[in-house]
């Protein structure tokens, strides 16, 4: 008897519905070569990266940069405990790669491009041998149209490397779980935890849909996975050594703006999704639509696609920006996105999952959404660089009144032109230092540490207190933003009877464009903190 396609026999099927069974044949036999589609992965990611990573170091790179670079290893963690906040695995192998591939900003970044792959590649692996090869491309591609990819898997900073770390941590306990090999996986769930930890002081609540996951598994049945436990445990003496860090970033004050918060942590997928949310709908819907050329009429599967253990990983993986949010706001810290990057995997295997109950797992339909994704990430991986390339041409500031000085009213802006500029426009660039203005006007001491940064950082730029240069410079320029969260400046410019001339907003590589002619009283007594109404 011929099969049926919605109770039409094949033969008579419709054109379109011909072709598309072909597609479907074509996808089943792309879909069992799980090493082609890895390799297919793999040239997209090489190709992102490598734009991507041609950028400029930003403010927190060049910390990673010059750290690493320390003379001896004493100086290396003296340098870590004034200036950084997080484990020394980052520095180590930053260190260890500018020996081998130079000190240039893509041979920087390698430790992180290589832990971005293996992370991604780690979860692929683990949704390949639950789901297939098909939905696990999928959800790495979900993953990787997030904005946090295109930044993150890039940065010299340790979030590449806590990614590949949990990757590692996933295989294993996939693993371990399956009693597949299971010494070994108990081994890569250590390793991988411990990796973890000594790459960012906040890996320790990454921890939690494992934490999760185990709970579920061992009260369903009545028996704690003793091995999986002390492999998860174990490592966590390695925090001992976070103690001088958390009290470093304890000291730190942040604008109110940067404060973690219950609303950021339940925030977390909007705001690092935006306009990349259209290309993902996009994708699934066109995916859904072919499965229902294909599909003969829809029958219940006996396959079990998601079990309760994966489920509590995947709500645990989701309330980890919650978590993070929780641990740091008694201590009025800072919550970017960055800390809970590992959560940015959530969607995507719930998109899989999604997609693979609807479709029985079809191979086209995965294919199809995974094939509009890969155009989505390349558009966007080549429009970023794109737009930062137009913007960061380079800009000659002698064209901006050589003869009076420039001051910078951001830290960040202040730290990487004394990275970028030359020595000699260096010499009239300042930024201006007064704790009690800096927290008055926004509530932020993140800077304070500048006058000692000039001993790690080779920055030919000036700093000086504020009392002191307004007080012997009666005009000057002022490049800023004016309203950005953590900059004071030009609040307590305005404040104190500075007239401020607005000269222009120009292409600079910086966050900040705008500058402004500063004209103030000289020899003004020091200005009292105004009173808050």
């Amino acid at each position: 008897m011929s099969a049926s396609y919605f109770g039409i026999p094949t033969r008579d099927k419709p054109p379109l519905a011909r072709v598309m069974q072909r597609f479907d044949r074509a996808a089943s036999i792309i879909g069992e070569q799980p090493v082609l589609i890895l390799a297919l992965m793999s040239m997209l990611y090489v190709a992102i990266v490598t734009v991507q990573g041609s950028r400029p170091f930003w403010n927190d790179e060049l910390f990673t940069y010059y750290i690493a670079k320390s003379q001896t290893w004493a100086d290396l963690i003296s340098n870590i405990r004034n200036f950084d906040n997080n484990p020394p695995l980052v520095f180590l192998v930053t260190r260890l790669c500018h020996v081998f591939f130079g000190d240039g900003v893509l041979a920087t970044r390698v430790p992180e491009i290589i832990g971005f792959y293996v992370g991604s590649i780690c979860v692929y692996i683990a949704l390949k041998r639950r789901l297939n090869a098909t939905y696990g491309l999928l959800a790495i591609l979900v993953f990787w149209s997030n904005p946090l990819f295109l930044r993150y898997a890039t940065e010299a900073r340790p979030y590449g490397l806590l990614l590949g770390f949990f990757g590692i941590t996933i295989l294993g306990w996939q693993r371990a779980v399956e009693r597949d090999s299971r010494k070994v996986a108990l081994w890569t769930v250590a390793l991988g935890v411990t990796g973890m930890l000594m790459s960012h002081v906040f890996a320790v609540l990454a921890l939690a849909p494992f934490a999760a996951a185990e709970l579920v598994r061992g009260f369903r049945s009545r028996r704690p996975d003793i091995g999986l436990w002390a492999a998860f445990t174990l490592p966590l003496l390695t925090t001992v050594t976070y103690m001088p860090l958390l009290q470093s970033y304890a000291v730190a004050v942040f604008p109110p703006a940067y404060r973690a918060s219950w609303h950021k942590g339940i925030s977390f997928f909007v705001q690092t999704t935006g306009q990349e949310a259209i290309g993902i709908l996009f994708a699934v819907f066109t995916g859904m639509l072919v499965a229902s050329f294909v599909l003969e009429k829809p029958e219940p599967s006996g396959t079990t696609i998601c079990s309760g253990t994966e489920a509590a990983f995947i709500v645990g993986l989701a309330v980890v920006p919650i978590i993070v949010n929780v641990a740091i706001a008694h201590r009025q810290g800072a919550f970017f996105p960055r800390y809970a990057l590992v959560s940015a995997i959530a969607p995507g295997v719930c998109i899989a999952w999604v997609l693979a109950i609807y479709t029985r797992l079809n191979h086209l339909a995965a294919l199809t959404a995974s094939c509009i994704l890969a155009v989505w990430i390349a558009y966007l991986g080549v429009q970023v660089p794109l737009r930062t390339a137009r913007a960061a041409r380079p800009f000659d500031f002698q064209q901006l009144d050589p003869n009076l000085p420039l001051v910078t009213a951001s830290g960040l802006t202040f730290n990487e032109m004394g990275a970028r500029e030359s020595p000699d426009l260096l010499k009239r660039v300042y930024y201006l230092t007064d704790r009690e203005y800096a927290v008055y006007y926004a509530q932020a001491t993140i800077f304070e540490a500048l006058p000692r940064l000039i001993d790690l950082f080779p920055n030919h730029g000036n700093v000086v207190p504020y009392r002191e240069f307004v007080n012997t410079h009666p005009r000057f320029l002022v490049l800023g933003t004016p309203g950005y969260p953590e900059d004071w400046l030009i609040r307590c410019l305005l404040d104190h009877g500075g007239k401020l001339e607005y000269i222009g907003d120009f292409p600079t590589s910086y966050k900040d464009q705008a500058v402004f002619r500063i004209t103030i009283q000289l020899d003004a007594p020091p200005t009292p903190i105004p009173s808050r109404p």
